[in-house]
């Protein structure tokens, strides 16, 4: 509904939050990531026209409306699963960090707690964490790592655009999304890759002797797609995460997947931050001359 009222009615600062709101609640992290990127766009077009005016306390107004953003995403986010099982909430693990230090301050206590609060043990998750994928664990992570930089753009953008002195608008989002960073991390170390999710190195080279020309070419059994082969990376990714944790590997393979969903001047923005620079080499693709 907000985003139809956006379209074609209204300029409202406020619709323009519910509408990122809403999406979050509805698609998790990759509608967040969408609906950031729409609400930088937003500000960027629509600054000095959209409601509330600027007049009197105009910018105040706004910036409260950015504020509470900021919290009802930290909320969701935090009681959000992550992951197609609904015990991949930071809640969850948090309880779970909590349920661990009352056994280690009292390790007798544990039978009582169990009755009182349930198994929330981290044996008990580990076993489970066994059935989470990989594969999604890792796009997880890709994505908040994008929101994450999408986040600090936006921020960008309104302080150049507001001359806003007060500091940073998305504290406890992005505080939150660094937990969520840490807390894929753990959930990557205890997932083990399924045979269909993972490329698994050892196994590609024992079923793949060295051979001559006259060798019979292997198909794989799924044609290849740009989809698939970015959740190939992801997945190889979190192979190498798991079996070799201070391999360069994990980073660069989620860092080509991410690079995979972005523009050239996404790109670009990323890599160089001289804007004069980002202007020239458009300007070069474009085939346009100053």
């Amino acid at each position: 509904m907000s985003e139809q009222a956006l379209a074609e009615q209204s300029k409202d600062l406020q619709l323009a939050c519910w509408f990122v709101e809403a999406t979050c609640h509805q698609k998790g992290l990759e509608g967040l990531l969408g609906s950031i990127d729409f609400l930088s766009e937003f500000m960027t077009r629509f600054w000095y026209q959209c409601w509330p005016s600027l007049e009197e306390e105009g910018l105040t107004i706004r910036r409260s409306k950015l504020v509470r953003l900021d919290r009802e995403l930290n909320q969701i986010l935090f009681t959000q699963p992550m992951l197609r099982q609904t015990n991949t909430t930071l809640a969850k693990w948090r309880q779970i960090l909590a349920f661990e230090h009352k056994i280690n301050s009292n390790p007798e206590s544990l039978d009582a707690l169990i009755e009182q609060e349930g198994d929330l043990t981290m044996a008990t998750f580990d076993k489970q964490a066994t059935a989470f994928s990989s594969i999604e664990i890792s796009q997880q992570a890709a994505r908040v790592e994008q929101i994450t930089t999408l986040l600090k753009s936006l921020e960008s953008r309104y302080a150049s655009l507001s001359q806003d002195q007060e500091g940073e608008l998305f504290t406890l989002t992005r505080q939150t999304l660094s937990d969520l960073r840490d807390y894929l991390q753990r959930l990557t170390q205890r997932a083990i890759p399924l045979p269909d999710e993972a490329l698994t190195l050892t196994q590609v080279l024992e079923d793949s002797p060295p051979q001559s020309t006259e060798a019979p070419v292997r198909h794989s059994p799924q044609a290849m797609s740009r989809e698939l082969a970015i959740s190939q990376m992801l997945a190889i990714a979190a192979y190498f995460r798991q079996s070799e944790p201070s391999s360069p590997v994990p980073f660069l393979m989620e860092r080509a997947a991410r690079w995979a969903n972005m523009t050239l001047t996404d790109w670009l923005q990323e890599m160089i931050e001289d804007s004069g620079s980002i202007r020239e080499i458009n300007n070069v693709l474009t085939g346009k001359v100053d």
